[in-house]
């Protein structure tokens, strides 16, 4: 289901701090990181938020194969983008 957003940022950047697993993903995204995670977004590369959370584990067994775009927002309000 689409949710209606659209990505929009200024600056991209990875999070060293930040681990996801397994690679590839088959159904299962985790998502481990130092800082405390408040929102979890999937886009797909036309910038349409196709996923909206707040776990560290994301099911995205019902997403096609492809490529996405991940934004985590941590509880400081900081954000980190990440290719799936």
């Amino acid at each position: 289901a689409l949710l209606g957003s659209t990505l929009s940022l200024n600056n991209f950047e990875a999070d060293s701090t930040m681990l996801l697993y397994p690679n590839p993903i088959k159904d299962v995204l985790n998502i481990k990181s130092q800082k405390s995670i408040s929102q979890v977004c999937l886009f797909n590369l036309t910038g349409r938020e196709i996923a909206l959370n707040n776990t560290v584990t994301q099911n995205i067994s019902h997403i096609n194969y492809g490529m996405y775009i991940l934004k985590i927002t941590y509880t400081d309000q900081s954000s980190s983008y990440n290719k799936i």
